[in-house]
């Protein structure tokens, strides 16, 4: 009977300690399904957040990209609207150059001239364009060339370098078509004849030296005596000498020369004498035109005397303009 009761003891035991191991396997699988269950919640949150990140990073890039395209899309077409702008701008200035071409009159209304004709003058001048050594190739102007006298006189007698071209220009149809024909006596190139009324000497400098002379004038007319100071203060004012020179000025090059001669103003006079200086042992004797001081008052009696006739530029018109001083 003990023994028996001692069985059924043991037995007990064993079922309790069978049902408590059971409990504890229970409760840890739960531990370990709660553990994974948190792992599982922790990871869909970190899953989640970054797919946010991607997202919002990936609206991001679509917005840069958006505003990118529109701020390439507006320079462009900024762009295009300033180079519109710009092609007007051109085109009206290029028409009013035309216009202002096509405007141009003759002052010297006589085409008479001659080969050589002022032979002291050019040795002069082919002295001084010698002694300048900036380039090799150098360009020389007939301002009025007339007929092409002038023009074939210096490319024969006086710059026959092949390195030296001379250029005339004239607004007469008559001179430039003569001119154009004498031009045809020298090698092709060396002398270039243009129609004032269509293209600017601008386009073909800058020069070396500019001749200009007995264009600045008036000669007078047939029925008027040609000391009429009215006639020619209304024909020819001071102004438009002035203008002229303004010019030749924008294509001549700095240490460029310029001749002036049987004017009937003073170049020394105009306001582009401050970037000019005369050449003192370089003088020609003046021909019967007379000279007007600036005011158009008075005639001033040079005939025969010696003048200053060929400038050189010394100054750009550039170097004349103040600079303001910095605050």
């Amino acid at each position: 009977m003990a023994f028996f009761h001692l069985q059924s003891g043991t037995r007990r035991a064993m079922q309790a300690r069978n049902a408590s191991e059971r409990l504890w396997v229970r409760i840890s699988i739960l531990m370990g399904l709660a553990v994974c269950f948190m792992a599982t919640v922790i990871c869909n949150e970190r899953i989640l957040k970054h797919m946010n990140t991607v997202q919002r990073d990936h609206n991001d890039s679509q917005q840069e990209n958006i505003q990118e395209k529109n701020i390439e899309k507006a320079s462009t077409t900024a762009a295009a609207m300033t180079t519109i702008t710009n092609d007007n701008d051109q085109d009206k200035q290029q028409d009013e150059q035309k216009e202002e071409l096509a405007n141009r009159k003759q002052v010297q209304p006589s085409h008479g001239t001659q080969m050589n004709r002022y032979p002291e003058q050019y040795s002069f001048l082919k002295e001084l364009v010698a002694q300048n050594q900036t380039q090799d190739d150098k360009k020389i102007l007939s301002f009025g060339c007339a007929t092409g006298e002038e023009t074939l006189t210096l490319a024969q007698q006086y710059f026959e370098e092949p390195s030296i071209k001379v250029f005339g220009v004239d607004v007469a149809d008559v001179a430039v078509a003569e001119a154009t024909k004498k031009a045809q006596l020298v090698p092709e190139g060396k002398i270039t004849i243009l129609d004032g009324r269509e293209v600017s000497p601008k386009d073909y400098g800058p020069f070396d030296a500019v001749l200009g002379n007995s264009v600045f004038c008036i000669y007078g007319k047939r029925d008027v005596p040609y000391k009429n100071i009215t006639y020619v203060m209304e024909t020819f004012p001071f102004s438009n000498f002035e203008s002229m020179l303004d010019d030749i000025d924008s294509y001549l090059k700095v240490g460029g020369v310029l001749t002036v001669f049987n004017s009937n103003y003073n170049f020394m006079d105009t306001h582009l004498a401050e970037r000019y200086e005369p050449i003192p042992d370089k003088k020609c004797p003046n021909h019967f035109v007379p000279r007007i001081d600036r005011e158009n008052k008075k005639f001033v009696d040079v005939k025969d005397q010696m003048m200053d006739c060929l400038f050189r530029k010394v100054k750009s018109k550039m170097e004349l303009v103040p600079i303001a001083n910095s605050m």
